[in-house]
């Protein structure tokens, strides 16, 4: 087991998750319409829609999780003083975060960001670690 960092947990602790205020403004405005997001089946026929609820439950269920994980740091630290997680945790995030920066670097290589619109921008350019 090894120990995280302060400045690790601190910012665990410290990040606010907040989808209701945060999300894409599509998203929101999806989640509001059909809470359980999950398409009609109308929807279904479109392949691009229901990737597209794909993607908004994934996002939403990337809080949940979040939440979760936030938690337990929460719990641990409260209990301990310090927050114990093991080799395989810290072998996942380093995997997590090298991935995540080259698909994110990848995409946008991709995009035209020249119509600004900033909740896309937000979304692609924020770190979750």
């Amino acid at each position: 087991m090894t120990r995280l960092p302060q400045e690790d947990v601190a910012r665990i602790l410290g990040r606010v998750i907040d989808d209701d205020q945060n999300a894409p403004s599509d998203f929101k405005a999806l989640k509001l319409q059909n809470p359980e997001l999950l398409p009609s089946p109308e929807e279904e026929l479109d392949e691009e829609m229901v990737e597209y609820y794909a993607g908004v439950r994934a996002y939403y269920k990337i809080g949940e999780d979040y939440l979760k994980f936030q938690a337990w740091v929460r719990s641990e630290y409260a209990k301990n003083g310090y927050v114990e997680v093991d080799d395989d945790f810290l072998a996942k995030r380093a995997r997590v975060r090298a991935d995540s920066d080259g698909a994110r670097e990848e995409m946008l290589n991709t995009i035209d960001f020249s119509d600004d619109d900033e909740d896309l921008k937000r979304l692609l350019t924020t770190r979750w670690y």
